[in-house]
């Protein structure tokens, strides 16, 4: 597990285990990315657009990419 802070503006605790990963808090008032659950494969992101968090899977080399601004 780890947290992105953003600051006094927010954050987002991420939990990786098994190939597998999801937002588990955030501080943003709709909670989608929380909702989104866990993904494994390439087929649907994790975004959080008030923290501005994308979480995408990568199938091909079955690596994690996120960015956040």
């Amino acid at each position: 597990q780890f947290t992105v802070n953003y600051g006094s503006s927010g954050y987002n605790t991420v939990s990786v285990e098994n190939g597998r990963i999801s937002v588990i808090d955030a501080s943003c008032p709709d909670h989608v990315c929380i909702n989104t659950g866990w993904i494994s494969d390439g087929a649907i992101p994790i975004v959080c657009l008030p923290n501005k968090l994308t979480i995408q899977m990568d199938t091909e080399t079955n690596s994690i990419d996120g960015s956040t601004q």
